[in-house]
């Protein structure tokens, strides 16, 4: 596609939630965060769908998804909420087939998917967060705490504070490397 980064390149993935499928939207540089999901969703499991399960949900191989399913297929659809950020700029996404692509705006995107926006992705961790020990909740900036609230009410990992750069500032060095900006 010619483009700098793969920040505006989405990916269409089919996940498994408590056996019922649910398409998530995110860009390609993301990683979706299984307990992200299942808060969101409001369940207890979720895995990657398999091929077999994935075209079923969608009558599309895996790596052919699109994020607009034909009619007939009636899959629950779940944005990030990294994507709108986009906007207005377009993003890329496969169309579903091997070598053809939509080029749309992010808002357009999620109306015409009828997709929910939601937090969906890991947050980008910095290594000297990494490295050091867990923060106390009363460390947590606000953000943060309900996000441990509710990763203690389902015994998971308390999030950690991510270093998040708004678009056209620099980060220092000690951050992890990543181009999704």
């Amino acid at each position: 596609l010619g483009l700098l980064d793969d920040s505006h390149v989405l990916k269409s993935l089919v996940f498994m939630v408590d056996n019922s499928a649910v398409l998530v939207i995110a860009r390609g540089c993301d990683r979706v965060s299984f307990s992200r999901l299942e808060l969101h969703c409001g369940k207890r499991y979720a895995r990657l769908a398999s091929p077999e399960e994935a075209e079923a949900a969608t009558g599309h191989a895996p790596g052919c998804i699109p994020p607009l399913l034909s009619p007939g297929y009636n899959v629950r659809t779940l944005m990030d909420e990294q994507v709108l950020l986009l906007a207005p700029d377009p993003v890329y996404a496969g169309a579903g087939a091997s070598g053809e692509h939509l080029r749309i705006e992010p808002r357009e995107l999620r109306r015409a998917a009828n997709a929910t926006v939601a937090p969906l992705v890991e947050p980008l961790v910095t290594v000297e967060h990494v490295l050091a020990p867990c923060t106390h909740t009363a460390e947590v900036d606000p953000v943060h705490a309900q996000l441990r609230i509710a990763a203690e009410a389902h015994h998971m990992a308390p999030p950690v504070r991510t270093a998040l750069t708004p678009r056209g500032q620099e980060r220092s060095g000690e951050e992890e490397e990543r181009t999704c900006e």
